[in-house]
């Protein structure tokens, strides 16, 4: 199986690279280099994108300190170490910024690292539509998210039915509503979904938001389980015999909750709050 990671890009290469030549600039008094624009003046980095001094020194940048450099590349981390990347699929925005960390972070993968990186559609660039108005940017732009959702289902679904692909979907960088839609796009598709969380230093996956559809056989369950309140002794085993291909989803999905005596022997289960959300709808 391959390994298929799908990870959205958002500023922190070159927000970083800012700072790191800020620091440069304040240790030598008489630097002269030009710094880079602010990263909310996307047009400028059109010319930051056909500068080759600029673009060499970011990359070799990323290349002397990828993990410190990269919030993208931090993330993949314990995946790189444990060599469970064998492919990547960018999302990124229709911005000139988005294009450059992109294209340099693409780049580092698969020149340092030999890991395939390929582009899915790009997601509509805010700033890029600002000038038009602020209304007809949020449109666009919401609009944008909608086909984002569409196409990374239909991507997700070719991977699966090939049978050759371990799917991740890396909810780090871009901008909050996209990571927004990775993770529901995780639950629907039942991919599995990390970040590295900032404080642990540490890969969390993240569990599945949702069940993503209700079969005849979920449903059944769930309105036993309403009847009954609290199943107990015999009748769990009864219950999961008799819903034997249900029980896991039940437990992933935060349906259910079981319930262990001192001796480590489940004494009973019953439904969460989402679980009697759900039954109640049936």
């Amino acid at each position: 199986m391959k390994n298929l990671h799908i990870i959205s890009v958002g500023a922190s290469l070159l927000s970083n690279y800012i700072k790191k030549k800020d620091k440069e600039r304040l240790q030598k008094m008489d630097n002269n280099e030009e710094p880079l624009p602010n990263l909310d003046n996307d047009k400028e980095y059109s010319k930051i994108l056909s500068n080759k001094k600029i673009v060499s020194d970011i990359y070799n940048y990323v290349k002397e300190k990828p993990y410190e450099a990269s919030a993208e590349l931090n993330s993949l981390k314990d995946f790189i170490d444990n060599k469970k990347i064998d492919e990547i699929r960018f999302i990124i925005t229709d911005t000139n910024i988005s294009k450059l960390a992109s294209v340099i972070l693409a780049r580092y993968l698969e020149e340092n690292l030999k890991i395939k990186v390929d582009f899915g559609p790009k997601i509509s660039g805010y700033y890029k539509e600002y000038d038009m108005n602020i209304k007809s940017a949020e449109s666009i732009f919401i609009v944008s998210l909608s086909k984002l959702k569409n196409n990374l289902i239909k991507y997700i679904a070719k991977k699966n039915k090939s049978n050759t692909y371990k799917i991740y979907i890396n909810a780090t960088g871009g901008f909050k509503p996209e990571i927004v839609i990775l993770m529901f796009v995780g639950s629907l598709t039942k991919t599995t979904v990390y970040y590295k969380h900032e404080f642990f230093k540490k890969t969390v996956f993240i569990p599945p938001l949702f069940l993503p559809y209700l079969n005849s056989e979920h449903s059944k369950a769930l309105t036993n389980l309403k009847q009954n309140n609290i199943i107990k002794g015999e009748n769990i085993t009864k219950f999961k015999e008799k819903y034997k291909n249900t029980y896991s989803d039940f437990i992933n999905f935060n349906l259910i909750e079981e319930n262990y005596n001192r001796n480590g022997k489940l004494r009973l289960i019953k439904l969460t709050n989402h679980g009697k959300f759900l039954a109640d709808l049936i």
